[in-house]
């Protein structure tokens, strides 16, 4: 029997899938029209996502009747009768390994399945993600996240360390370190340290997803500590105006954001740094989306990932008053994305003539610690080479 998987989503999603993934090996369907099981791991972050994952679902029930479908992750919950009412099975992520040992009588698979799929990483190409952490009580007024993953659980440490050193044993050189909030791991310090040590003869590097502003300490704290730890900081800012974060329930204020911003600088020159950012939230007016933009036009950040606020069930934000109409949200998305490539022209000119820590995957490319794109010449895949930044070397 073959398995098809897809997955739709983050980070946390991708590990999820890769981990499902890698006890299939062989057996795995690049498409559902050869598979006999198909397992979507879905996400419903936005609402568009969550239109997106349910289509797809329903499209791929009705074109392969006698496929059987296993859907898990986020939209579970919010779609339950729908999705069982077409025949697709529901499961959480951490019970799937066990479902398709269930399902899939006599399927040969080159090791024993695991029922705690939900923390077994999964690795591809290159880098594994590594999930050490689930769930988040943070309750930001936009977010479901809490609603759809519970409360937060860390995976323990011996776990993470000993899967860390299996990976980089396998061949992987890059561990990116993933959770629904990293903040909320148990002494995320201490784990940081343990894994920039681990008990392994070949060279690695760890890179951290996406960070919450408080989380920023710890971070900057752990590369200045191990050159392991990439200069790569993926900041989860959401906005630039005071009012509107404190809407949204965050715990700082765009002066923060300016401080750690210039001290990560400081200590690195050349970090990598992003934003996430949604605009047009409710009540946003035209003087505070004005804010967010000089303030991401001044701070000396890399790039952005701009959304578009999207209303979500349960959430303080959907009842909110001051909705913002569709046309000067698309706008404000397109003076936010536009403003994202003009910093991304300014972190390549910056980058230029230093020395970078290339990854090789193939293609002649790879991505630097700070998590550029780079042009290398003929290499093997899964190295690391040294090459000085030129003019025509980062692929946009």
């Amino acid at each position: 029997m073959m398995v098809f998987f897809k997955n739709f989503g983050c980070k946390v999603n991708q590990s999820e899938v890769d981990s499902l993934m890698r006890p299939f090996c062989g057996a795995i369907s690049d498409t559902p029209d050869c598979a006999d099981i198909a397992v979507v791991n879905t996400c419903a972050v936005t609402e568009g996502a969550e239109r997106e994952c349910l289509k797809y679902l329903l499209k791929l029930k009705r074109d392969n009747p006698a496929l059987t479908v296993i859907a898990a992750g986020c939209l579970m919950s919010l779609r339950t009768e729908e999705l069982s009412g077409h025949g697709i099975i529901l499961s959480p992520v951490s019970q799937v390994g066990k479902l398709l040992k269930e399902v899939s009588s006599g399927f040969t698979t080159d090791q024993e399945i695991k029922d705690k799929n939900d923390f077994q990483s999964g690795h591809k190409k290159t880098r594994a993600f590594l999930k050490i952490q689930d769930g988040c009580n943070r309750y930001c007024s936009y977010c479901i996240i809490p609603f759809l993953r519970g409360t937060p659980v860390s995976r323990p440490a011996a776990e993470v360390v000993g899967e860390a050193e299996e990976l980089i044993n396998s061949g992987y050189k890059e561990l990116v370190i993933t959770g629904i909030n990293l903040g909320l791991y148990d002494n995320l310090p201490n784990l940081l340290k343990r894994l920039s040590n681990l008990d392994v003869k070949e060279e690695y590097r760890l890179r951290l997803s996406s960070l919450h502003l408080d989380t920023l300490p710890t971070a900057l704290d752990a590369a200045l500590a191990s050159e392991r730890v990439a200069p790569h900081f993926h900041i989860s800012l959401q906005s630039g105006a005071k009012r509107i974060l404190s809407l949204m329930g965050r715990s700082y204020t765009p002066g923060d954001f300016i401080k750690w911003v210039e001290l990560i600088r400081k200590n690195f020159p050349i970090a990598g740094i992003g934003a996430d950012i949604i605009t047009a939230f409710p009540s946003e007016t035209d003087k505070e989306f004005q804010e967010t933009y000089a303030l991401l036009s001044d701070s000396d950040i890399d790039y952005l990932h701009v959304f578009p606020y999207s209303p979500r069930l349960k959430t303080k934000a959907a009842d909110m008053s001051g909705r913002i109409g569709e046309k000067i949200k698309k706008e404000r998305v397109a003076r936010l994305r536009g403003l994202g490539s003009a910093l991304r022209s300014r972190g390549i000119k910056r980058l230029l003539g230093h020395t970078v820590t290339v990854l090789t995957e193939g293609r002649f490319q790879g991505h630097s610690e700070n998590y550029y794109l780079i042009r290398t010449p003929a290499a093997a895949p899964n190295q690391f080479i040294r090459l000085t930044v030129q003019e025509n070397s980062i692929i946009l």
